[in-house]
């Protein structure tokens, strides 16, 4: 594999977190020629390069075909790779193209969801009237990985909490951290129809409903 095909790849894999399928679905590349420019079987020549990058560009990452061919240049910014990681994030930390980075990672390339905390049961770390972001992700996935996390969570039937997971045996907890602010501190989970890491936190700044499309 050619480098230019490896920081394809990284591209891919790394900061977008997509299956190859997935990739070439969302930026309308060909699936056999991506597969084979992965595997080494093809070179990525210069056209193809210019090409993948217009398509990307469209969805506004700052990345140039320079970067893929030589690893000069532009390449959005894998130190923001928010959707391999549980790591939080203050939004209010990030400069301008970080915040346009992760506005477009998480309206126009993934399905997000956000909650506005109405409780203090997840103090000190989320207080009445923050906000959190996730990925909504596959619960069969998430669970060993989010394992001690603070998730947002859509259980049994729609109820959606923002909570510390706990996975003991085949038991599945949703545990708050400041037991003294609620009357339900643990709640054992019968079914999980949807989980996410959290991986943006804002101060709250205007009223928003407990979550978008409350029927998925």
């Amino acid at each position: 594999m050619s480098d230019a095909s490896k920081r394809l790849k990284f591209l891919r894999d790394e900061i977008f977190n997509l299956s190859l399928k997935d990739f070439c679905n969302k930026f309308n590349l060909s699936y056999n020629y991506m597969r084979n420019i992965e595997c080494g079987e093809k070179s990525l020549p210069r056209n193809k390069s210019i090409e993948i990058t217009k398509k990307i560009q469209e969805y506004g990452f700052n990345i140039s075909d320079e970067w893929i061919e030589t690893g000069r240049g532009s390449c959005p910014i894998s130190s923001f790779s928010v959707l391999k990681t549980n790591k939080y994030i203050n939004f209010d930390d990030t400069n301008n193209e970080q915040r346009q980075w992760l506005k477009t990672i998480l309206t126009r390339i993934f399905p997000y969801k956000y909650a506005c905390i109405s409780s203090n049961e997840m103090m000190p770390f989320l207080k009445n009237g923050d906000i959190v972001f996730g990925v909504k992700g596959d619960p069969v996935k998430n669970l060993t990985r989010l394992n001690n996390e603070i998730v947002i969570a859509r259980i049994d039937d729609n109820y959606t909490y923002v909570r510390r997971l706990k996975v003991y045996e085949n038991d599945i907890f949703l545990v708050a951290d400041n037991k003294e602010g609620t009357d339900d501190p643990i709640i054992k989970v019968n079914k999980i129809n949807w989980i996410s890491g959290i991986i943006i936190h804002k101060k709250h700044v205007g009223k928003i409903e407990l979550l978008e499309n409350e029927n998925d």
